[in-house]
């Protein structure tokens, strides 16, 4: 078996409902330094943008064992939310327990019950982050630093 560290891919992300901005593309790692932020200003409405990943390290005919995926977030204020979310998802699917996040310090999470993962699949995972304004202020951000995903695959033996 063989494992490796799969980090974000900001050239692959998918627009939502949010403003997703960045100064670079640096963000990437949890061990990120760098983050983009992830602003809503309407009361009650979802932001929402959806990160990929670059999986052309793995190989075609790998045979996925597990998943796991920690990512590193904050928020600018607590009490500027009702809502600050981020999960696994294949298409429309959630593919993990979705996980808040509320700290106002860079923190690390991890995605647990990751689910429905073959190397088929594999290439159209992304990371959803989800933030949801409380009435009480104008705007509400949160950053992103980045997420990992270490994942354990096998290579199928051919005989001959």
């Amino acid at each position: 078996m063989a494992s490796i560290q799969i980090t974000l891919n900001p050239s692959s992300n998918t627009a939502g409902t949010g403003t997703l901005s960045h100064a670079s593309n640096a963000y990437a790692s949890t061990t990120s330094t760098t983050y983009a932020t992830l602003s809503g200003s309407s009361t009650g409405t979802p932001y929402t943008t959806y990160l990929g990943f670059d999986f052309s390290n793995i190989p075609t005919d790998a045979i996925i064992e597990s998943i796991a995926c920690s990512v590193k977030a904050r928020v600018n204020n607590t009490s500027r939310f009702s809502a600050a979310t981020a999960s696994l998802y294949l298409g429309t699917s959630s593919i993990s327990d979705s996980i808040s996040f509320r700290n106002t310090s860079e923190t690390v999470y991890q995605l647990t019950n990751i689910r429905n993962i073959n190397r088929e699949n594999l290439d159209n995972i992304q990371i959803f982050f989800s933030i949801t304004k409380s009435s009480r202020y104008s705007t509400a951000n949160a950053y992103i630093y980045g997420a990992d995903l270490t994942i354990t695959y096998s290579i199928p033996t051919v005989s001959v």
